[in-house]
């Protein structure tokens, strides 16, 4: 795993008075190098993105420009569920039907795994273990490829708060707790819609006090010819 996730933990003995003292690195407590944070921001964004796509044009678009995002086997296998009633004929050849292909299922797996609670130790484990490749020679000594998408789901499965749902529908990343919109475009309809419901209830209150204050400046004006 890279080692952005493993704590780093700094051993002193105070002598004189034989305390030991655990000092977590400041990195970690108070979060990754601004750089670091950058690149796995936009790696949970991109895993969002690919939630979102809805149709496999918009699929293939993702695949086209985030092409080390997903192992290339991602896009390869035929998905063959375990229950033997719904399994595909191992002779047949793949469809666009939803399930058919093994990225289908995991991105499945990844629109249910953004729900309440988000990211949860399960479906962590499960959608990380999709990158590993059953066909490598995996041993504990051995060091495996961590592809972008794992370190994602980790660091969404850490910081669980982050995975949240766009008034619009989106699953987006957020990069500070007070984000609640995916995009500008989200953000401005909201502040329009909220603009309208409040002129919607204070409307006519807001319109006599504007009539009141113009005639007000219209008679003193009056009084002062």
């Amino acid at each position: 795993m890279h080692d952005l996730f493993i704590p780093q933990l700094i051993l002193l003995v105070d002598n004189r008075r034989s305390i030991l003292y655990v000092v977590v690195s400041y990195e970690l407590y108070c979060g990754y190098k601004m750089s670091e944070m950058k690149r796995v921001l936009w790696d949970a964004e991109r895993l969002a993105k690919f939630s979102n796509a809805r149709d496999l044009a918009e699929v293939n678009r993702f695949r086209t420009r985030n092409e080390d995002f997903l192992p290339p086997y991602f896009w390869e296998l035929v998905y063959i569920p375990r229950t033997p009633d719904e399994s595909l004929p191992l002779d047949s050849a793949p469809t666009d039907e939803p399930g058919s292909w093994f990225w289908q299922q995991f991105q499945h797996f990844l629109r249910a795994a953004w729900l309440m609670p988000p990211f949860s130790l399960d479906a962590c484990v499960q959608l990380i273990s999709c990158g590993v490749d059953s066909h490598e020679d995996a041993a504990p000594d051995k060091r495996l490829v961590v592809w972008p998408y794992q370190r994602a789901v980790m660091f969404l499965g850490t910081e669980s708060w982050r995975a949240r749902f766009c008034q619009c529908g989106q699953r987006f990343a957020a990069d500070k707790p007070a984000r609640r919109f995916c995009s500008n475009t989200c953000s401005a309809k909201a502040r329009k819609a909220s603009r309208a419901v409040s002129w919607g209830k204070h409307g006519d209150k807001w319109r006599a006090r504007y009539e009141s204050k113009k005639a007000k400046g219209k008679s003193s004006k009056r009084t002062k010819r």
